[in-house]
């Protein structure tokens, strides 16, 4: 088979029960070998049974980026996991130091990174602040000091 061409697949249904689906789906996708495909085509987006969950990891994301984006600005080191099966055994690992379950635990990461994120608007914005009561000093400094060499200069 060409490497430009996708491996051999099967297709299966797959009904769950909801109150077992996060748990099943969570295993299935640390597979990573697997593609979904929505089968609920005549619903809504918005309206399907994990759209909110999406929305939600889309969000923390989106808050993940902007502090990596803040990072890279003032040059300051982040350390990303080395791949993806590294990623994930640190997380099983640290799920069973706290004993918890990964939506318990994935509740406490959105409440870290909306601390974190809000931490740093402020601090941007202090940053901002300051950096433009600096810009205005060293204005008023430059005119306090011609105006000094004026009137220096008609005394003479």
């Amino acid at each position: 088979m060409s490497i430009f061409r996708s491996e051999d697949m099967g297709l299966y249904k797959l009904r769950l029960d909801k109150n077992n689906g996060w748990d099943v789906m969570n295993s299935l996708g640390q597979l990573s070998c697997l593609h979904f495909v929505e089968v609920n085509n005549k619903e809504q987006i918005y309206n399907r049974a994990y759209s909110a969950m999406v929305r939600r990891c889309d969000e923390a994301a989106r808050k993940m980026r902007y502090i990596e984006s803040l990072c890279e600005q003032y040059k300051k080191t982040t350390t990303p996991p080395a791949s993806v099966d590294v990623f994930l055994d640190n997380l099983q690992r640290e799920l069973g130091e706290k004993k918890k379950d990964s939506m318990a635990y994935f509740e406490e990461v959105e409440q870290i990174l909306d601390s974190y994120e809000r931490f740093l608007l402020e601090q941007q914005r202090r940053a901002d602040d300051t950096f433009s009561r600096y810009r205005t000093s060293a204005q008023q400094r430059y005119i306090l000091n011609k105006a000094n060499e004026l009137i220096h200069a008609r005394q003479k």
